[in-house]
């Protein structure tokens, strides 16, 4: 396989992964390839209806290197981390949403929002219940109003702990 980088290795790791953390019983949520200060660091985030323990980190870690080896997808020489989505996690895609709906959420905004809702308009960010997301639109619930954001207004978009 050819080495990827940029934006086209987490891409690449996620077709390489995703099957044998399906086979395992495992939620492929997210795979990240950042550098951080000198390092780059390959991370895989699991998830599970139960939970993730250390022991289920441990088990993907063992699972997946040796794939990882073998198509050997990465130029660089990298830290693998294997780690739960958690409580709090950032909402992404798609299948993100659709998996989080009635849960609550925060929602921030690249720069203060000006907005008809009022709910919204002179807010950086805002906290909801997530009633929906179809086409790029996530819809909020502040209160009693379903508010609709475009996702690429947001800089981030998490689940909250209460």
């Amino acid at each position: 396989m050819a080495k990827q980088s940029g934006s086209k290795t987490s891409a690449a790791v996620r077709s390489l992964i995703a099957g044998k953390i399906a086979e395992m019983g495992y939620y492929l949520w997210d795979v990240e390839y950042v550098k951080e200060g000198a390092y780059y660091n390959l991370i895989v985030t699991i998830d599970k209806e139960e939970g993730i323990s250390l022991d289920d980190c441990e088990a993907v870690t063992r699972a997946i290197n040796p794939i990882l080896d073998e198509a050997d997808p990465i130029a660089d020489s990298y830290y693998l981390e294997v780690s739960s989505a958690g409580l709090e996690r950032e909402l992404k895609c798609a299948e993100h949403f659709e998996k989080c709906i009635g849960m609550p959420i925060r929602l921030g905004f690249f720069a203060a929002v000006t907005s008809e809702y009022r709910e919204l308009n002179g807010q950086k960010s805002v906290e909801g219940i997530l009633a929906g997301y179809s086409d790029g639109v996530i819809t909020v619930r502040i209160g009693e109003n379903d508010v609709p954001v475009k996702a690429d207004d947001c800089s981030y978009v998490r689940t909250v702990c209460e």
